[in-house]
């Protein structure tokens, strides 16, 4: 792979960047019979500004010349064809979002709260319910028109680690549920 960018600052404050990627011929395992893939170039063009320190606006365009970019999938048994360049980072995320859920673990038992997290080492955090002192909900935009967000429980102690309910479905929901648990109210949920 073969990376060259080039900037320029075409009036004050303005930057006009671009990048040439090259990326080569890729060889295929000795079991996969597909051929293997050829090399190909991809370029973008960026555009952007300072508005305020330290804030910048940019406008991106990827793949100007719609290059059809192609990483190979591992197996060709299980997925046939290669995977599409920008098909391929989204799902790098969704993997890492998955490994990241798989991981956690949030309980609202009949005596408290607890978070469990970790795939490999775990850390559990609980509270009982007449110890919390504060139920806070965080949500950004994004989240609230997800239906996702957090929750976090507190105690009166700053030597206690709160209890973080990370990127939770109906956090509003899960909230009252705690709310009638503490006020003896048994809940259908």
């Amino acid at each position: 792979m073969i990376k060259a960018l080039i900037n320029w600052e075409f009036t004050k404050g303005w930057i006009l960047g671009s990048q040439l990627n090259w990326i080569g011929e890729r060889k295929r395992p000795a079991n996969d019979p597909r051929p293997n893939l050829g090399d190909y170039f991809i370029a973008g063009l960026t555009l952007s500004t300072k508005i305020a320190e330290p804030l910048e606006f940019s406008l991106r365009a990827n793949n100007i010349f719609g290059t059809n970019a192609k990483e190979p999938s591992i197996n060709p048994f299980l997925l046939p064809g290669d995977v599409p360049v920008g098909a391929a980072v989204l799902i790098a995320l969704w993997l890492a979002l998955l490994w990241q859920r798989a991981g956690a673990l949030y309980r609202v038992t009949g005596f408290g709260v607890e978070a469990r997290l970790g795939i490999i080492a775990h850390q559990t955090v609980g509270l009982r319910f007449q110890d919390i002192r504060s139920m806070i909900i965080r949500q950004s935009l994004p989240e609230r028109l997800l239906g996702v967000g957090l929750l976090e429980f507190a105690s009166a102690g700053t030597d206690g680690a709160p209890v973080r309910f990370d990127q939770i479905a109906h956090p509003a929901r899960v909230l009252q549920l705690v709310k009638e648990r503490m006020a003896g109210a048994v809940s259908s949920d």
